[in-house]
Parts: structure tokens; sequence; C-alpha cells
């Protein structure tokens, strides 16, 4: 089960060092990249599940919009890590 602060916690570490760490690392060996989490721009809509379960929560949608754009706006040489959260 997980409980709000645990889930702030692992937001903080994942989408705030982990994503930004490795977004960093591969634009030091030459490629571009982006990180975005499913909160950025709406891509992931979720539901909360049974209250018994924590905070977790139940994926309703993928709004794939601002993946389209970045695909379609950027070349090849891009590489998009993701870390969903």
């Amino acid at each position: 089960m997980t409980d709000a602060e645990t889930l702030d916690v692992a937001r903080m570490v994942l989408v705030g060092k982990v994503n930004r760490d490795i977004v960093s690392s591969i634009n030091r060996h030459g490629s571009l990249a982006v990180g975005l989490s499913g909160e950025d721009a709406g891509l992931i809509r979720a539901a909360a599940r049974n209250p018994e379960f924590g905070v977790r929560r139940r994926v309703e949608s993928v709004n794939p919009a601002i993946i389209e754009r970045l695909w379609l706006r950027t070349s090849s040489q891009w590489c998009r890590p993701s870390e969903p959260i």
C-alpha cells in the first residue's frame, strides 16, 4: 500500500532526480534527450482505486498529443527517456 507521503517522495526522486540524471547523461554523451512524467501536459489521466489500496491509481487514458508534438518537431537524433509515475 502506498500512502501520500511515500508517493510524494517517490515522485520527487524519480521525476525530479532520476529522470533529470538520465536526460543529462544522454545529453552529455552526444544525443539530445527530453524527460517527461505522466503528469506533464496531462499525458496520463488516472482515477483513484479503492481507498483500501492507498493512493494507487488506475490509468484511465493516455493523451499522446505532447509526445506526438515532440516527435514531429524533433530530429531523429533525439532520445526520449520517460518515467511513468
